[in-house]
């Protein structure tokens, strides 16, 4: 708990670049495929949407228990899915705060957003926050603690709505998501002050976004 206190504390602060668009040859052919499950089974509805390819982003960041966040767009219904690798330059970092994952449903005050986050400890995390006060929509152990690794990590948001899959198995469903804004992208979390701290590639980044069919 302290551990998570820490990061929360140091986190307040969002810092956002942005991650210039790139046109790919990448097979999207696994990415539709994840769409169309996704509306077979009723988590997005059916809609002429958009589906953007951003290509690939590596960054990394050395600063104790805390997070550095890059913007790359803004939605409100979206299924946003990349690959991600993540490494440490420390074999024994502080797991419980290391990793890699996605800030979304951010607006214009910088202690709003939410995050679903693969951690070093082996759990993924997904949570809010509001006034800088931590907001818990759930964790879960995925995998063996790993200072290095890789997973499939899908998010879909629709409206209040929130679903969160892990080498396409589905973690998280919550319809009770405090939403502060539309702004999304990419988090790195440091547990270590080591060389490079954590590192994170996003590989294979697709964005699908569609229009509320209700309003």
């Amino acid at each position: 708990m302290r551990f998570l206190q820490k990061f929360i504390f140091l986190a307040v602060g969002l810092m956002y670049l942005t991650v210039i668009q790139s046109t790919v040859s990448a097979n999207g052919t696994e990415f539709l495929n994840t769409l169309q499950e996704l509306e077979k089974n009723g988590v997005i509805p059916w809609s002429e949407g958009k589906i953007t390819a951003y290509g690939s982003f590596t960054d990394s960041y050395t600063n104790m228990g805390s997070a550095k966040f890059y913007s790359i767009t803004e939605a409100d219904h979206y299924v946003l899915s990349s690959k991600i690798f993540w490494l440490s330059a420390s074999t024994t970092p502080n797991s419980a705060v290391s990793g890699c994952g996605y800030i979304f449903s951010s607006g214009s005050n910088a202690n709003d957003y939410l995050t679903t986050t693969i951690r070093m400890n082996g759990y993924i995390y997904f949570n809010g926050y509001k006034n800088g006060n931590k907001l818990s929509y759930g964790q879960q152990y995925i995998m063996t603690p790993s200072m290095q690794g890789e997973g499939l990590l899908t998010l879909v948001v629709n409206n209040s709505s929130v679903s969160i899959y892990f080498n396409g198995e589905q973690l998280f469903t919550r319809n009770d998501v405090v939403i502060s804004g539309d702004k999304l992208g990419f988090a790195v979390l440091s547990g270590t002050n080591k060389d490079y701290g954590t590192q994170c590639t996003f590989e294979d980044i697709f964005l699908y976004t569609w229009q509320d069919q209700t309003q």
